[in-house]
């Protein structure tokens, strides 16, 4: 396993990734949409931000920890609602980032790609 991003190659990326974000978010036993987005956001915002927005979404107590209830509040829900309430807590998590300001637009326009590839 590679220890930074300067050393991925090309066999090494995918494990890199499942290591990091994919497996500490329990992705596979989740509907493939909203592990997608998932999966997507933690890469950008780190995997206990990202579980704390899916859990502020599903209206869950908040605390960062990716586990069985997190999983099966998911699973309670359709999966479009879960991508349109994770992606609309999303835009809001990042309103408050003092990037902002610089950076704002971009992650807004991919909220929209994101929520129109997944169908929400």
């Amino acid at each position: 396993m590679p220890a930074t991003v300067d050393e991925l190659t090309k066999l090494n990326v995918g494990p890199f990734y499942r290591f990091l974000f994919w497996n500490p978010l329990q992705c596979d036993y989740l509907p493939y949409p909203v592990a997608s987005v998932l999966f997507k956001h933690a890469v950008n915002v780190g995997v206990e931000d990202a579980t704390k927005i899916l859990q502020g979404a599903l209206g869950l107590v908040v605390d960062g920890v990716f586990g069985p209830r997190t999983i099966q509040a998911v699973n309670d829900h359709h999966a479009r609602d879960v991508v349109v309430g994770f992606l609309s807590h999303a835009m809001t998590y990042y309103t408050r980032l003092a990037g902002w300001a610089t950076f704002g637009n971009g992650w807004a326009a991919r909220l929209v790609t994101e929520a129109l590839e997944s169908g929400a």
